[in-house]
């Protein structure tokens, strides 16, 4: 009921507005006033030496704070009162005591600008917050209970469109703070028919520096004894808000865009005296707390009666009892919801008192003495006590009572809960105990009565001073009522068929008259005057056919034979035929739980078959919860509905889609401009930072919002839309390529913002057709893995696109698939920045001579279907120091590099050694260089050393000696044995055409020059000869002295040699 009051003066001497409404069992009620003074009004009152003072000097004695507020309105409050004395108030005194007295770093935007302008001026030293912040939730009663709970507000009881029965927005206090924004706190009330709701709100804006919210919310659900409590904190540069400053006057208009960094979830619980101990929502209208009866024994024994054991009797599940009213309610408001009640709100309990532990519990057959108790023996003691009761809405009683009676040999207690739904019910829990005096035990006797009101046979109660009982008599025995025909109310659907029929019949000829709620009336047993009506059931029942509305009302049915007659009627209720059922599709988070909510229909039950599931039956209202929604869940869900009036289930299709969290990437090319974005999608997450990176590039790009280089700036619509991009201006070609963006994110965990793992992904931008140029090929030499046996190694391929899988496949065909490191003992895992950056790596835990070869990378890249990509790797197993290339080609006279490194990573080497094909040691370090070369043809590679693992040898030109079988050599640091790997240097096919003509070209002259020289000598000896001439000795040719340069092929000098020894043997006669 509402109350309005009109305008009074309150001890304060204030004019106050008053407003209240009883709803339940709380008292909401507000006050409005005017505005507090600036001085004190009644200084020669509040000067004396007692409590009366004015409400400015009240103010200035109980706050701590220099100076108030502009407006502070001291007598609006809010209270919310509960009729077991439970208080929720909001004041603005209680407000401004949190307001913090210590210094707060807030500068207006001008600040400054001021400070430069005004060199010599200090700082005004404010010692509070003179924004006036306060993180006030509201002040509560000493009997309310404060737990923390994960119960959510129930936004979507709040989005209804039900009637609101009171309405309220009180501002508690404002300040403009000099004009340079607004600090505002004002509260808010609305009271609909099965629930309150309260926000309360302090709404700070700095003009350009800062947008700050504390928010509490409070809501109330009808029949429940408990109040959530919602408490956020929101704030954030006021640069850091996609919004413009006229858009920030009103805080509707800005909270929703300030990022959460507080929540906290409370519940509140009143009328904690029981609360405590009962998980019931709500108590009867009348509970006698310390209405106890108790029996103790002299030896400690005890038994006893009270009314809190009783109702944690109470049943916490949903009882479906229903008044007699609620179905004619329903029809006159079918766009109304039943409400869900989580408990018996019949109070129902089975309580049989309350034994000390010492007690034993036998079964036994032992009656209680009915006669005993019946004999008129003096009554020593006796009492009637009741523990609670309810008028269940007016709708019947439900009441526990226990009674005593002692006599001189015994005591009895009767102990009963009685409930009674008017025109629907009637049961009786009692609990009776008898004791014997002289006896070790108490006998107990526990019994349930029950049955529906219609069962139960009519009897007249004629009230005087003796109460008889007369059981009403008829000439015929007619007994008319509704509990006689079966079933009692029928509902049907249209074009559906109504069976109904008397349970009991009598035995011979009789007839069975049927009489429709249109007056029609026909006897069964004789042909129908219609085909909609024929006989049903071996007794008096009747089949109606094809049922319509016209049908809609009471039946009766009346059996007679001779003067014996039974009647009885059932109610028919005719329903709307449903066909079919449309729904919108359902959308489910990923990862979260979800209950999804399958149909709005009056089913009692449905069948449901999810995806990759086996069916499930469900009672009642169609719904399904999920712990934790997977992917798997997700397609056409087979639902099967079982409504009330229709013996065929409804067959429906819903689609359910599972929504994962991810990043939305891509580019967009427009006006000479670049825009590339890093969307987050299906995500509670907040956006801290956003980051873009060339992946060709080790800097990158901290993008925010209003801040630009000239070149980068931001591009989206927000952080608070959970959107990173970035704008490039005239982008260059350097600007193309494969980019990596990084998404820093936090959530609520619990009630307190945690930094949660970047998100990242790549973007793959092509260079446009007027930007390619033509570059060098990518070097696609084939990577290579130096790894020793039982060492562990990794393989790794890269992509410039986010990928959604990878897997290796072994040189001898087996596939494997990386997975995330979980324990020491596994024998591989993946390795890498991850699958988002294009990352895919293997790590294995120990190597083999098997695993030498060529390896294989597959990668699927995401949101792409088709041929995955591709790449190589060479594995060689080999010692700790190995050959980068086993055999290198060359051409002769052309350079070649020899290059041995430590195998596993670098290692540093105590020296490097190289051995020829020819057996020539060469000795290399970084100090034999080019212009130090060994025999001008051998010198240490450029760029490399051995601290790091190099053993490396480059030829300037090669020789035909050099080709064959190289062997490099090396101790690593650390180990004692030398470690050696051979290198073969081989002359390519390329160069073998070549190389044979010069051999044969080469033969071919020395056999000429052999030739020559032998006939010449033979020409020179045949003459003197001739001519009888004999050579002087001192002409004798002497022996050929011939050397040979390091350079000179190997063949030419073995013909030469041969020559010159032929020569020095010849001798003249």
């Amino acid at each position: 009921m509402l109350e309005v009051t009109d305008d009074s003066v309150d001890a304060g001497r204030y004019t106050v507005n008053a407003k209240s409404i009883d709803f339940g069992p709380w008292h909401i009620s507000y006050n409005t006033s005017c505005i507090l003074p600036s001085v004190c009004s009644t200084k020669v009152v509040c000067e004396r030496d007692d409590d009366q003072f004015c409400q400015f000097c009240i103010y200035c004695k109980q706050l701590s704070i220099p100076h108030f507020p502009d407006m502070v309105f001291p007598k609006n409050i809010l209270s919310l009162s509960h009729k077991h004395g439970s208080r929720i108030h909001f004041e603005p005194l209680d407000a401004l005591r949190r307001v913090s007295c210590r210094t707060e770093a807030i500068e207006v935007a001008c600040a400054e600008a001021w400070q430069e302008a005004r060199p010599d001026a200090e700082k005004a030293k404010k010692t509070f917050d003179w924004t006036f912040s306060t993180d006030y939730k509201g002040s509560l009663s000493d009997d309310i209970i404060i737990e923390p709970t994960d119960e959510m507000i129930n936004i979507e009881l709040l989005k209804r469109r039900d009637q609101i029965l009171f309405y309220h927005d009180l501002t508690l206090f404002e300040d403009e703070l000099h004009d340079h924004g607004i600090s505002k706190l004002s509260v808010k009330i609305r009271v609909m028919p099965t629930c309150w709701y309260v926000l309360l709100r302090h709404f700070l804006r700095v003009d350009e520096v800062l947008v700050r919210a504390h928010e509490t919310r409070m809501f109330h659900v009808l029949h429940t004894n408990y109040v959530l409590r919602e408490y956020t904190l929101r704030e954030a540069r006021s640069q850091e808000i996609q919004l413009n400053v006229y858009q920030m006057k009103e805080a509707d208009d800005v909270v929703p865009y300030l990022p959460m960094k507080t929540r906290i979830m409370e519940k509140l619980v009143v009328n904690m005296k029981y609360c405590k101990q009962l998980s019931i929502p709500h108590f009867p209208n009348m509970v006698f707390p310390e209405n106890i009866l108790s029996l103790s024994h002299k030896h400690g024994s005890r038994i006893y009666f009270e009314p809190l054991d009783a109702l944690r009797r109470v049943s916490c599940r949903t009882e479906a009892i229903e008044v007699a009213c609620a179905e004619a309610w329903q029809e006159a408001r079918p766009d109304a919801e039943k409400a869900k009640k989580t408990f018996d709100w019949t109070f129902s309990t089975d309580y049989k008192g309350t034994l000390s532990d010492d007690i034993i519990i036998e079964p036994t057959e032992e009656m209680i003495n009915i006669e005993l108790l019946k004999r008129r023996d003096q009554i020593l003691f006796y009492h009637d006590l009741t523990l609670f009761e309810d008028e269940l809405h007016d709708h019947g009683i439900s009441k526990l009572s226990v009674k005593i009676r002692v006599m001189p040999t015994c005591w009895y207690v009767l102990l009963r809960h009685f409930l009674r739904v008017d025109e629907l019910l009637v049961r009786a829990h009692e609990t009776r105990m008898f004791h014997v005096f002289h006896t070790d035990y108490v006998l107990r006797e526990y019994t349930l009565r029950e049955a529906r009101s219609q069962e139960i046979q009519v009897y007249i109660l004629l009230v005087g001073e003796t109460q008889n009982v007369i059981k009403l008599q008829f000439e015929h025995k007619l007994i008319a009522q509704n509990g006689l025909v079966w079933p009692p109310m029928v509902k049907v659907a249209v074009g559906n068929e109504a069976l109904i029929k008397l349970k009991t019949s009598f035995e011979g000829p009789s007839s069975c008259v049927v009489r429709s709620p249109r007056g029609q009336e026909f006897d069964v047993f004789n042909t129908p005057s219609s085909k909609k009506y024929e006989r049903w059931s071996d007794g008096c029942g009747v089949r109606i056919k094809d049922v319509r509305s016209e049908d809609l009302g009471r039946w009766r049915l009346t059996s007679t034979r001779g003067n014996n007659t039974i009647t009885g009627w059932s109610e028919l209720h005719v329903l709307e035929d449903t066909t079919r059922y449309d729904a919108p599709p359902i959308s489910l988070q990923d990862g979260a739980q979800a209950k999804v909510e399958l149909s709005s229909l009056d089913n009692s039950y449905c069948v449901v078959a999810k995806p990759f599931s086996e069916s499930s039956l469900v009672p009642g209202k169609c719904s399904v919860t999920l712990d934790r929604t997977t992917r798997a869940v997700q397609g056409n869900w087979q639902v099967y509905l079982g409504l009330p009036g229709k013996v065929s289930e409804l067959q429906t299709d819903r689609r359910v889609t599972v929504h994962t969290e991810r990043l939305d990437v891509g580019y967009v090319h427009a006006n000479k401009k670049l825009h590339l974005y890093c969307n987050i999608l299906n995500s509670n997450k907040e956006i801290t930072f956003c980051r873009f990176q060339k992946a060709s590039d080790m800097y990158g790009f901290n993008v925010v919002d209003g801040l630009s280089d000239g070149s980068h700036s931001y591009y989206g619509d927000g952080f608070a839309l959970k959107q990173c991009g970035m704008t490039i201006e005239s982008p260059k070609r350097q600007d193309y390529g494969s980019w990596r963006c990084s998404v820093g994110v936090q959530m609520l965990v619990g009630t307190v913002m945690q930094p949660q793992r970047p998100m990242q992904a790549l973007i793959s931008v092509p260079v446009p057709n007027t930007l390619n140029l033509v570059e060098n090929a990518d070097d696609n030499e084939l990577k290579s893995v130096f790894v020793t046996v039982d060492s562990p190694f990794t393989i790794s391929c890269h992509a410039d696109v986010s990928l959604n899988y990878c897997w290796f496949q072994h040189p001898n065909g087996t596939q494997f698939t990386p997975v995330a490191s979980e324990d020491a003992d596994q024998l591989f895992w993946y390795t890498g920045q991850g699958l988002d950056l294009g990352d895919c790596g293997v790590t294995f835990a120990h190597a083999n001579s098997s695993d030498s070869g060529i390896w294989k990378c597959y990668m699927g890249p995401r949101g792409t279907a088709g041929i995955e990509m591709t790449d190589k790797v060479q594995v060689r197993v080999t010692g700790p120091l190995a050959a980068n290339k086993q055999s290198v080609s060359v051409s002769i006279g052309d350079s070649a590099t020899l290059y041995c490194h430590s195998a596993n990573g670098r290692k540093a080497l105590n020296y490097c050694r190289f051995l020829s094909p020819k057996f020539l040691g060469l000795s290399v370090d970084e100090t034999i260089t080019k212009d130090k070369a060994i025999l001008d043809r051998f010198y240490f590679t450029p760029n490399r050393s051995i601290d790091v693992g190099d053993c490396s040898l480059n030829i300037i030109s090669v020789q035909e000696e050099d080709i064959g079988e190289w062997t490099c050599a090396a101790v690593i640091v650390g180990e004692v044995v030398e470690s050696r790997d051979t290198i073969i240097l081989y002359i390519g096919e390329q160069s073998y055409p070549l190389y044979h003509a010069g051999i044969i070209g080469m033969a071919v002259g020395v056999t000429v020059l052999v030739f020559v020289f032998i006939g010449f000598m033979g020409y020179k000896r045949g003459w003197y000869q001739f001519i009888g001439i004999r050579p002087r000795q001192g002409n004798a040719m002497s022996e050929a002295q011939v050397t040979f340069s390091n350079r000179s092929r190997s063949l030419t000098s073995t013909t030469l040699s041969s020559c010159s020894s032929e020569d020095s043997a010849v001798q003249r006669p």
